[in-house]
């Protein structure tokens, strides 16, 4: 088993390597011309991807009772459908 020191080292590890992973992310979106303000939107988005995937599968779907939560994690509004042209139709 290991002992308390040992968890909080290998973790206090893990958040220091992670967040310079993080730092090398944004440094390169910034070089592509991706603010931070979308960096982090799609970031949300990509966080409540995995999310909904995780609760409901691969085919989950965004529901109405979905809505104010996600709201209110900073997405202000729907994404735009690529492909329809228009806001995506929640079940």
């Amino acid at each position: 088993m290991l002992s308390a020191q040992q968890v909080r080292t290998m973790l206090v590890t893990v958040a220091r390597d992670h967040l310079h992973k993080l730092s090398r992310i944004a440094a390169l979106e910034l070089a592509d011309g991706i603010s931070a303000a979308d960096g982090r939107r799609s970031d949300l988005v990509m966080g409540w991807a995995l999310r909904l995937k995780a609760a409901r599968g691969d085919c989950a779907r965004v529901a109405i009772s979905d809505h104010a939560a996600i709201f209110d994690s900073g997405l202000g509004r729907a994404l735009p459908c690529p492909d329809q042209g228009e806001f995506p139709r929640f079940e």
